[in-house]
């Protein structure tokens, strides 16, 4: 999924436990995304978030078990993420 500094700052998206979603953040012209935080780790871990030299940010994030969870860049925008035993249509 990509979000632009203009986006919404909230997003949801559902996943199947053991899925992951890629985030690209594009480059804010105001300031640099900050670092990214689980709200539960053993729900929704981090696997990687990379920032480029041009200011895109790139997180890889794992539905590690069910439940719900968000991740957020500080107040810039938040993920909230439904992690599903089941396939997700």
């Amino acid at each position: 999924m990509t979000h632009r500094p203009q986006d919404a700052t909230v997003r949801q998206v559902r996943l199947r436990a053991g899925g992951t979603v890629t985030v690209m953040l594009l480059p804010s012209p105001d300031r640099p995304w900050p670092q990214p935080r689980s709200s539960s780790p053993m729900v929704a871990t981090i696997m990687s978030a990379v920032t480029e030299s041009d200011g895109t940010a790139r997180i890889t994030i794992r539905g590690a078990r069910t439940g719900v969870a968000t991740v957020s860049w500080g107040d810039s925008f938040t993920l909230r993420l439904d992690v599903a035993a089941y396939q997700v249509q």
